[in-house]
C-alpha cells in the first residue's frame, strides 16, 4: 500500500520505500525517515513544462548534496490557474490546506522546514503564514515573487514564524510575468511586484531584499546558484551522511568445509538433465 503527497512526496508502507522525484529517501532502521533539514520547493503557474523539469530539479540536486532533503510540493495546470484567477474562491483555499497538510507532515519528521518559492507559489506561502500562525520555517526563499510589496512581515517575524536572518526576496528575476500578475491589481487581485521592486518595510526592520544575479530559470547552472548562494542562507552545511549497510555472516560450521566440497564432488557426478535431452 501506498500513498502519495502532493505529487512530490510518495509515502509507502513499512515494507517500502519512500521517493522523491523518482529517488529513494533515507531510511532509519526503524523504517523512518532520516532526521535531516527538509526543505520545500513550491512552484509557480504551469506555462508550458512541468516546472520540476526547470528550477526544481536543479535545487533539489544542490539540496540534496548538501545534506539535506528536498520535498516537492506540485499541483496542477488546471488547479494553478483555477486558484490563479480566483484567489478568494474553494479551489484556493483547499490548495493552501494542502500546502499546510505537507508542512505538518515534513515538521513531524524533520522539524521546521524551509520553503523555495516560485511566482504563483511564494503568494500560497505568504498567505499560508498569514491565516495559520502555527506555521513555522527555518527559512523562506521567494524568487519571481507576486506577493504585494506592502506585505506586513513584521508581524510574521514577531510571531516567531520566520526571521529576517533566514529570508530572502529575490529581485528582478521573471520581471515580465510579475508585472503581469501586479496589473491585475486594479481588477481587485491580491498580488504585487516584490519580486521587481522589493518589499516596502519599515525603517527598523533589516531589508530582506537581494537583487537576483542567477541564472534563467530553464538554466542548469541554476544548480550552482542554488548551492552557492541559497544552500548557506538555508543552513544546509553539512555534508550528506552516507549509510553502511552490514550483512548477516553466518557463524562457521564444524566440517562445513568437508560437507561442502562432497556437495560439490556430488553434483559434478550428477548427469545434467538438460544436456541429455539435447543429445536424444
Amino acid at each position: 500500500m501506498s500513498r502519495h503527497d502532493e505529487k512530490g512526496l510518495k509515502l509507502m508502507s513499512k515494507q517500502g520505500r519512500a521517493t522523491i522525484g523518482g529517488r529513494k529517501l533515507r531510511m532509519t532502521s526503524s523504517g523512518r525517515m532520516a532526521a535531516c533539514p527538509a526543505v520545500i520547493l513550491v512552484h509557480g503557474l504551469w506555462l508550458w513544462r512541468n516546472p520540476w523539469l526547470q528550477w526544481a530539479a536543479g535545487c533539489a540536486g544542490a539540496i540534496r548534496a548538501a545534506g539535506g532533503q528536498p520535498v516537492w510540493f506540485g499541483y496542477s495546470r488546471r488547479v494553478a490557474w483555477t486558484t490563479f484567477l480566483r484567489p478568494t474562491g474553494g479551489t484556493a483555499a483547499q490548495l493552501v490546506r494542502r500546502f499546510l497538510a505537507l508542512y505538518d507532515r515534513v515538521h513531524a519528521r524533520h522539524g521546521p522546514p524551509s520553503v523555495i518559492a516560485h511566482s504563483f507559489g511564494t503568494y500560497l506561502v505568504t498567505r499560508a503564514l498569514s491565516d495559520f500562525e502555527h506555521a513555522r520555517l527555518h527559512a523562506l526563499i521567494l524568487f519571481g515573487s507576486i506577493v504585494s510589496e506592502t506585505f506586513d512581515w513584521a508581524t510574521i517575524v514577531a510571531r516567531g514564524q520566520v526571521t529576517w536572518a533566514r529570508m530572502r526576496n529575490e529581485v528582478g528575476a521573471h520581471a515580465a510575468a510579475v508585472r503581469f500578475a501586479a496589473a491585475l491589481r486594479r481588477f481587485g487581485y491580491p498580488y504585487g511586484e516584490s519580486g521587481v521592486t522589493g518589499f516596502q518595510l519599515e525603517e527598523r526592520s533589516p531589508s530582506m531584499d537581494a537583487r537576483y544575479a542567477g541564472p534563467s530559470l530553464a538554466d542548469a547552472a541554476l544548480a550552482h546558484y542554488c548551492h552557492g548562494v541559497w544552500v548557506p542562507l538555508l543552513g544546509l552545511t553539512q555534508r550528506p551522511r552516507r549509510s553502511l549497510r552490514t550483512r548477516t555472516v553466518a557463524a562457521p560450521v564444524p566440517g562445513g568445509a568437508m560437507q561442502a566440497r562432497m556437495r560439490l564432488s556430488r553434483l559434478k557426478c550428477r548427469p545434467d538433465r538438460q544436456s541429455s535431452n539435447l543429445s536424444w
